[in-house]
């Protein structure tokens, strides 16, 4: 542990510098996390349109992302509690990200039609693809938020939590809202192939600027 040193006045000017960067760096990031997860919702008629997938089919999708989702928070929340958060918190995120690319990648490589695996038509095969994808997404997408919990509880005292928890809490209705902003213009103009590839870009180049700023 490196010992603080300087006056009373210097200590008190860099902790509330460090604080600052700390609380920005996290609503930045967990901001982020939401537009590698709810871009779905935008793509899903473009996904249903190109593939010819059911409701029923397409639901499926939702619900392994909230299965493991739900799953992990748990399991992550034990994790995070041991880490670093320098590195938990961008490496959730570019895991996150590849689980996009991934499923983007998977509707490049798999061609429904009359080709088979196993036995099995490819447009199963590649509905339970996605389904594996999405769900690994749902996986590192819940460990985003024991990181910013650990990190916003070591930085900021019991009476500032209400405070700061809400304000950061602010950031589910940013990342929704920008999620739906963003993948809806590139779905209108670029298909719904770019719902997930231009997220899947920011949150990398996000996720090593979180790197730099969080401690």
């Amino acid at each position: 542990v490196k010992e603080v040193t300087g006056t009373e006045e210097e200590i008190k000017n860099k902790y509330s510098h460090w604080r600052l960067r700390i609380f920005y760096a996290c609503f930045i990031g967990y901001t982020v996390f939401y537009l590698c997860k709810k871009n779905i919702a935008v793509a899903l008629p473009g996904l249903s349109a190109e593939f010819g997938y059911s409701n029923m089919e397409l639901g499926l999708l939702g619900s392994s992302l909230y299965l493991t989702y739900g799953i992990g928070k748990f399991v992550n929340g034990v994790l995070a509690d041991s880490s670093d958060v320098r590195k938990f918190l961008p490496t959730a995120l570019i895991m996150s990200a590849l689980a996009n690319l991934c499923f983007l990648a998977s509707a490049m490589l798999i061609t429904p039609g009359h080709v088979s695996f196993f036995g099995l038509p490819a447009k199963s095969v590649l509905l339970w693809v996605f389904a594996f994808f999405w769900g690994a997404n749902g996986w590192f997408q819940s460990a985003g938020f024991p990181a910013v919990a650990k990190s916003l509880t070591y930085w900021y005292s019991n009476s500032e939590r209400g405070t700061k928890w809400s304000l950061w809490s602010c950031s589910h209705q940013v990342g929704t809202f920008l999620s739906v902003i963003v993948s809806g213009f590139l779905v209108a103009h670029y298909g719904w192939k770019m719902a997930f590839l231009v997220p899947s870009l920011l949150a990398l180049m996000v996720a090593l600027w979180l790197i730099n700023r969080l401690r």
